[in-house]
């Protein structure tokens, strides 16, 4: 059977919900950006320091990459690794857990990379209070909200 566009919708937000809900209880800083036109969902682990994540069901631009892309139109658990001038990752539908443990793995070692990794995070925050783009409509998903669900 077929997914429906409402599916695969409904798919997306449980997807970037679990993410978001999990990666911000890991302590990570977490801002999410749902997009108006289609039924993608953008997020930014500090402040995009750790990666950006795409969750869609189609494809995406050609000039913007992000590190980590979830293909929710694409049943399986497979991760793909594309090296197209910068490391990309897609994943299959069912590997969101996946997902999650790459993203933390790349976290730490950029904390370890980075010395001053938090000062990175706040310079990254105040370039963003004028960004336009995802920083716009972006909302930061906090811990009140991971207690409320």
């Amino acid at each position: 059977m077929k997914n429906t566009n409402k599916e695969l919708s409904a798919l997306i937000l449980r997807a970037a919900d679990y993410i978001g809900r999990t990666l911000s209880g890991m302590g990570c800083m977490v801002h999410r950006y749902d997009a108006v036109s289609t039924s993608s969902v953008y997020l930014k682990v500090d402040a995009g320091v750790a990666c950006s994540i795409r969750l869609s069901d189609h494809e995406g631009h050609y000039n913007l990459k992000y590190r980590f892309n979830y293909l929710a139109h694409v049943p399986g658990e497979a991760v793909e690794h594309v090296q197209d001038g910068i490391d990309r990752y897609f994943y299959q539908a069912g590997a969101v857990d996946q997902m999650i443990e790459d993203i933390l793995e790349l976290r730490e070692q950029r904390y370890l990379m980075y010395r001053n990794y938090e000062e990175i995070i706040k310079e990254r925050l105040e370039e963003s209070i004028d960004a336009k783009g995802f920083w716009q409509n972006a909302y930061l998903i906090s811990t009140q909200e991971l207690e409320a669900a």
